[in-house]
């Protein structure tokens, strides 16, 4: 997902130069925007980046006209004016730190990232906009946040890059606002490795090299690799209909035209089906095909195969595949085909109730408050296994020596098989250059987990990132570490 990075400058003569230059730009792009659409003329990164810039103008000018004027700039008319009144009278004058945007192919975010000065806080003004125009905002987050940091140019191997994201950290942490665990490395030589916070808040359980964090979606690396090592040894194969595989699938159509390869490559047109009714029966789950129901029950996202959607429909039957072929339950097959024979003994499918064993999941309140996630049953083949960096470092060690996979299909799974709704482009169960360009890998995100796994057998680099309390901190670390990743 393209992302664009407009840094904070700390050193008085060059921020003297950006300030005078992003003045000019504005007023440049801003004359090129008065009275028209967007063209091909202005880029829509141009665009966004422009009326970010106007919403911290909005919240800084003193004069309330002027402020419903750029208010009718930026948002919905149905909203424009109340939303510029409340929001200045909500947060006031702010610092700017940075404007990033996040663009989708349905809609594109634009992150105002500011320093709320009445309440010395750092927020994260998420102005969502559809692909309509003119550009307008109709829907406003706003999120925790922490100060950007800027680092100087330069590789994460040199020195002084490596001291100003210790220092960074070691500021962020200092807050209590960290809780989780860092590692990059170069080839085996570990260039940062962190851990912060608590695992468990309410027994004070500290954070430890061996404590085990939600993957999330991370998870589905493990079932795309039980599949591909099928493929390998030839009990199974990419183009086979999932009639075949599984014969009692209940919707037949379905079933007749989606394939191995459609399912990896989450292209099948199967919706998701985590939805309102999912939540209210998730912690009654006990087997894969539990899930069945409510993967049937959705309708499609597209009635023919080959588009790509993200959906947690399509690894659930990857599982069921790999039971139906191996005459095993999902979770003993994982067990014995990965983590076992890896030595992965911090990483599984836990429950609720061994939470003395893992990362408890909080959401950050902020001002150090933070609840406790609601959780749901044992993790599946979409998402939700548990383990720590040192073990996604021996996943990731025998994915690169070709110990799991022959070179030829790892380079098949991690070649771009669809681009998906999101923008992302995915191979067969693995994401790619996600965190840092030619890296591949998989995130997950959900309720108290965020994490990373992105590795570039070019360069060496791994980066493995998790949280069990999502929050500003951590989001700033993840994209500070990602954007000097990129400089590879």
């Amino acid at each position: 997902m393209k992302r664009l990075y407009l840094t904070k400058i700390q050193n008085l003569t060059v921020y003297m130069f950006y300030v005078v230059f992003s003045t000019l730009m504005v007023l440049v792009l801003n004359q090129r925007l008065t009275g028209q659409s967007f063209t091909e003329e202005v880029s829509l990164e141009e665009q966004l980046t422009v009326l970010g810039h106007k919403f911290t103008e909005l919240l800084n000018t003193p004069s309330e006209e002027e402020a419903l004027v750029l208010g009718r700039e930026i948002f919905k008319e149905s909203s424009a004016d109340d939303w510029t009144l409340g929001f200045r009278k909500d947060y006031g004058k702010v610092s700017p730190g940075r404007i990033r945007l996040t663009l989708g192919e349905q809609y594109q975010t634009v992150h105002v990232i500011v320093k709320i000065e009445k309440l010395n806080v750092w927020r994260n003004f998420q102005l969502v906009f559809d692909n309509g125009l003119p550009k307008r905002c109709a829907r406003v987050n706003i999120v925790l946040a922490a100060r950007p940091a800027t680092i100087s140019p330069g590789l994460i191997t040199e020195p002084k890059v490596l001291d100003e994201l210790k220092a960074y950290m070691d500021e962020l942490e200092s807050t209590g606002s960290l809780s989780g665990t860092v590692l990059v490395t170069q080839g085996d030589k570990p260039l940062i490795e962190r851990t912060f916070g608590m695992a468990n808040r309410e027994k004070k359980r500290s954070v430890t090299p061996d404590t085990p964090f939600n993957l999330a979606s991370g998870g589905k690396m493990f079932t795309a690799v039980a599949i591909l090592r099928l493929i390998q040894a030839g009990k199974l194969h990419l183009n086979d209909p999932l009639i075949k595989v599984l014969p009692a699938y209940p919707d037949q159509a379905v079933a007749k035209r989606v394939t191995v390869a459609h399912l990896l490559s989450h292209s099948s047109g199967l919706a998701d089906y985590w939805d309102d009714a999912f939540e209210q029966h998730w912690g009654e789950i006990k087997d894969l095909s539990d899930y069945i129901p409510f993967i049937t029950k959705q309708p499609l996202l597209s009635e023919e195969v080959g588009q790509g959607f993200y959906s947690n429909s399509n690894f659930i039957l990857l599982g069921l595949i790999i039971e139906q072929v191996t005459g095993q339950d999902y979770y003993t097959n994982i067990e014995e085909t990965l983590f076992k024979p890896l030595q992965m003994s911090h990483t599984g499918f836990y429950t609720r109730y061994q939470d003395d064993l893992f990362a408890v999941g909080y959401l950050d309140l902020g001002e150090g408050n933070a609840i406790r996630s609601r959780g749901g049953g044992r993790g599946s083949s979409a998402g939700g296994a548990y383990s720590t960096a040192g073990d996604m470092f021996k996943f990731r060690s025998a994915l690169i020596s070709h110990k799991l996979l022959s070179e030829e299909l790892l380079s098949l799974a991690t070649t771009e098989q669809a681009v998906l709704d999101a923008g992302m482009r995915y191979g067969y169960g693995f994401s790619l250059d996600e965190s840092f360009p030619g890296s591949f890998g998989h995130g997950g995100r959900g309720p108290g987990s965020s994490t990373s796994f992105e590795v570039d057998p070019e360069t060496g680099l791994t980066f493995i990132a998790m949280s069990n309390m999502v929050n500003g901190a951590y989001t700033e670390l993840f994209f500070t570490l990602k954007e000097v990743l990129g400089r590879q």
